[in-house]
């Protein structure tokens, strides 16, 4: 029995995706506070 890994290659992109659109709102967000 082979063990799949708990994320893909893909599964990893999409999240780095989404991690670096959330980071940009945090930084536009702050920006309008300041």
């Amino acid at each position: 029995m082979e063990i799949e890994p708990l994320a893909t290659n893909r599964d990893i992109a999409l999240l780095e995706a989404r991690i670096g659109m959330l980071t940009e709102r945090l930084a536009h967000a702050s920006e309008e506070e300041s």
